[in-house]
């Protein structure tokens, strides 16, 4: 499947180069998850990259920044089962949702960070960068 992400961020936006996937796995070990597929398809060509998705803008975090980020956001205790991967460059953060299997793309206010206020954003990568188009 096409990743409109990898496309639209590798030829018109900001962007850093990609990691390898030992590094991406050695991440996913220290946070206990596993990644989907299009996010570390992601990873591997652009680690951290922003600017606008139509009229949205979007910063979505590198490697070293979402470990770092998460702590400092102390996102296991206001949100648990959110993990925090970039922001809309204001006071929204966008994040997985661990709490199921699905792990949905989702945007969650910074203040206050509260699971009660998540908004779906999409199933996979593909589909939250239509919802950023749309929004």
């Amino acid at each position: 499947m096409k990743n409109y992400f990898i496309d639209h961020f590798k030829n018109e936006i900001d962007n850093n180069p990609g990691i390898e996937q030992k590094l991406i796995s050695e991440i996913e070990a220290q946070l206990g998850i596993s990644f989907p597929n299009d996010y570390v398809e992601l990873l591997s060509e652009i680690n951290g990259m922003e600017g606008s998705v139509g009229n949205s803008y979007i910063r979505l975090w590198s490697m070293n920044e979402l470990v770092e980020l998460n702590k400092d956001y102390s996102v296991q205790e206001f949100a648990p089962g959110i993990l925090l991967i970039g922001s809309d460059g204001g006071g929204e953060a966008f994040a997985y949702d661990l709490r199921d299997n699905e792990m949905k793309i989702v945007k969650i206010p910074f203040i206050p960070m509260d699971v009660e206020e998540i908004i779906i954003c999409g199933n996979d990568l593909n589909s939250f960068y239509k919802y950023l188009l749309e929004e």
